[in-house]
């Protein structure tokens, strides 16, 4: 047994759980330890029964390990050997857990034999023999190449997985940030408008008054009937009035006159918004050489 090495620690952890894990259907009862190939029906080693008053794990463990390593030591050189443990629960037949692990062979070859006595006789059934220990040769390399680039290509899908997921998470934080800015741009274009819209009526209302302002000055301070300069500022503030009217506002003023006041109302709005028509047509056209229009 000097030649056996420590049984690896992820073992006594399994077999730590398996033997502390008491459920409705007992504590376990025994462990069977297999050598396994794929596809193929497995071959039991050895039955370990378990004590009822405490098992000791780590002489259990030791216990497989020797047994596992007893028999990779006959198996071919260098290739990997596969071995299960199954825990069994009171005379349940069917396993109730599993752990597999993988032992080199430490086995001779025939190569390393040279031509002793351990060589197939040249005979037909030696050919056989030969060939029916290299065609197992070739199918548990193929297997732990199928193992070892079907656990790497897992490992790289989930890799794949998790960049993917980290990616989609940041353009999903991004499109957010992006409607949030939207929003604030949205917020901040109509507060403008409402306060263009407030400076602009300021302004109306100051233009107003400022025209209203002396008239107003001069019934509130003045004696006796206007003056010639105060009744033109008062026409002056009367056309404002109306020519600021819209249709609208117009026909709503029509509306609640009636008879001769509607007329005058009329005439009076037509008068000022000729007035401002003819205004309009005498505006000097900015002057234009013709050469630099050629030009």
């Amino acid at each position: 047994m000097s030649g056996m090495s420590t049984v690896p620690n992820e073992v006594i952890k399994w077999l730590t759980v398996q033997v502390a894990d008491l459920t409705e259907r007992g504590p376990v009862t025994r462990m069977e330890l297999f050598h396994t190939m794929e596809g193929e029906q497995g071959e039991r080693l050895q039955v370990f029964g378990m004590e009822s008053e405490g098992t000791d794990v780590q002489d259990l463990g030791q216990s497989i390990w020797e047994c596992s390593e007893n028999d990779a030591s006959t198996r071919s050189a260098g290739m990997p050997q596969r071995y299960v443990v199954f825990t069994y629960r009171g005379e349940n037949q069917d396993p109730e857990a599993q752990h597999p692990f993988l032992i080199r062979g430490r086995g001779v070859s025939n190569t390393m034999m040279g031509s002793g006595d351990g060589s197939e006789p040249p005979t037909e059934r030696g050919l056989q023999a030969q060939l029916m220990r290299y065609n197992e040769g070739l199918h548990r390399q193929m297997m732990v190449m199928t193992n070892e680039v079907g656990g790497r290509m897992a490992q790289q899908l989930e890799k794949e997985r998790a960049r993917r997921e980290e990616v989609e998470d940041r353009i999903l934080e991004v499109y957010k940030l992006q409607q949030s800015l939207l929003d604030q741009s949205a917020a901040r274009e109509i507060a403008a408008a409402r306060e263009a819209a407030q400076a602009r009526r300021h302004d109306e209302l100051m233009q107003f008054f400022m025209g209203m302002g002396p008239l107003l000055m001069t019934r509130i301070f003045g004696d006796g009937p206007m003056s010639g300069m105060q009744t033109n500022m008062r026409d002056q503030a009367v056309g404002k009035i109306l020519k600021g009217l819209s249709e609208e506002e117009a026909r709503g003023i029509m509306g609640t006159l009636k008879g001769n006041n509607q007329i005058a109302f009329i005439e009076l709005y037509k008068s000022y918004a000729d007035e401002d028509a003819a205004s309009q047509e005498k505006k000097p056209i900015p002057f234009r050489d013709p050469k630099a229009a050629k030009k």
